[in-house]
């Protein structure tokens, strides 16, 4: 890092690690904050800079915030602002490294957190659920969501094996989907919804059972009313992970429908079947 202060950028001679773009970058009047506190305090903590043993390349790895800062503040740049890694067992993993030093600093929504899920997954599908929710700090069902939803889409692919912790292969749990079995209330407001199962028996529904935008609102109707009922009772301690779960069901939902629409179309695309070859 010698030669950035002499550089009129510091982009002309370190790019930045793509581990470092899985968190969002702050703006407005927390940047504006962080700028301040280095202009009069300088900067506290070093960036860090990764260093690929294989080929000799560096790029910044944590610290963009702070470098965009210390331009802003007019500092000069010089190598006692960068703290380089990548030469010991325990910073062989940059997305490792990154995850380690933001997600306990960072407060991110749930969709946020989604999408930090969604972009370890894409750089290294290979690491198990568990591995990534102890990383990402979330449950590894949650993990397990954001996985299946990148698969039906094939953003990443579909693996029979992954990688834990400890480095070891294991056989990939089943992508978990929402549970079909209905039970007593189900089927009935299956029912008063005119979305039970349809048969040569079954009476016509009306038009207004079958409209989308009908059973939409009468779905949000339901969820509400009982939603709010149970939500009020929660502990406000405990509502971050009442809404990651309203997540993780979303997504569900989502991978349900996709996979449905699937088989919809595939049905849709059959050939239809000779009248000779029909039973009777």
């Amino acid at each position: 890092m010698t030669n950035i202060k002499q550089s009129k950028s510091w982009r002309d001679v370190i790019k930045v690690h793509p581990a470092a773009d899985m968190f969002p970058l702050i703006e407005g009047a927390e940047f504006a904050a962080l700028v301040e506190d280095v202009r009069q305090h300088d900067l506290r903590t070093p960036m860090t800079v990764w260093e690929d043993v294989s080929t000799g390349t560096q790029s910044l790895l944590d610290g963009r915030n702070r470098l965009r800062a210390l331009i802003a503040s007019g500092r000069e740049l010089h190598d006692y602002y960068f703290h380089v890694v990548g030469h010991c067992e325990s910073t062989r993993d940059p997305y490792a490294y990154v995850l380690s030093a933001n997600v306990h600093r960072r407060h991110l929504t749930p969709a946020q957190k989604r999408d930090l899920i969604a972009e370890v997954l894409k750089a290294q599908p290979e690491k198990s659920n568990r591995t990534i929710a102890k990383q990402t700090k979330v449950d590894d069902k949650t993990v397990a969501a954001v996985r299946g939803k990148l698969e039906a889409t094939a953003e990443i692919p579909q693996l029979t094996k992954t990688v834990g912790a400890d480095g070891k292969s294991r056989t990939k749990a089943p992508t978990q989907k929402p549970a079909t079995t209905a039970t007593e209330t189900d089927v009935s407001v299956a029912k008063r919804t005119g979305a039970a199962a349809r048969n040569d028996d079954a009476p016509a529904l009306a038009p207004q059972q079958t409209d989308p935008d009908c059973l939409i609102a009468l779905f949000t109707t339901q969820v509400r009313a009982s939603g709010l009922d149970i939500a009020r009772q929660i502990e406000a301690g405990y509502r971050p992970r009442l809404i990651e779960r309203l997540h993780e069901v979303v997504d569900e939902i989502e991978i349900e429908a996709e996979r449905w629409a699937k088989e919809v179309h595939r049905f849709e695309e059959l050939p239809d079947i000779p009248a000779c070859l029909k039973r009777t």
